[in-house]
């Protein structure tokens, strides 16, 4: 049996993402920067907004600032013969990756097909999720 995955993931709202980073943010969600009249200032601030935006657009890639909201799964005989496909889905990862095994299990596949699967999806599931809980 061949599977075919594919993970989709989002990422953790910007407060929580600072809240589990430990960070206080340069510039909370409503806020402004008081006085604009100190240029150093404002550039130092400008600067500290341009460097969270950076992190936290690179936490999305991070299984510890993302969650799994679907896992895709076709199924192909060895000779690629379709079989099925399904769609996990749902806001409990936990159950996701309860049903994601349980299906795993059931198929036991020999190969898995994935499009960049080997720099995100598995080790998505392997080191963030799956193999450590």
């Amino acid at each position: 049996m061949k599977i075919v995955l594919d993970i989709e993931t989002v990422q953790t709202p910007w407060l929580e993402w600072a809240r589990v980073r430990g960070i206080e943010l340069a510039s909370p969600p409503g806020a402004s920067f008081p006085d604009k009249t100190d240029l150093f200032s404002y550039a130092e601030y400008e600067q500290l907004l341009h460097k969270e935006n950076e992190q936290y657009e690179r936490a999305a890639f991070d299984g510890t600032f993302s969650r799994i909201v679907v896992i895709g799964i076709m199924a192909f005989s060895d000779s690629m013969i379709p079989q099925g496909a399904i769609a996990l889905f749902g806001k409990n990862e936990a159950e996701l990756l309860r049903q994601f095994l349980e299906r795993m299990w059931q198929l036991c596949p020999s190969l898995f097909i994935t499009h960049n699967g080997l720099s995100f999806d598995l080790p998505f599931l392997e080191t963030n999720r799956l193999f450590t809980k």
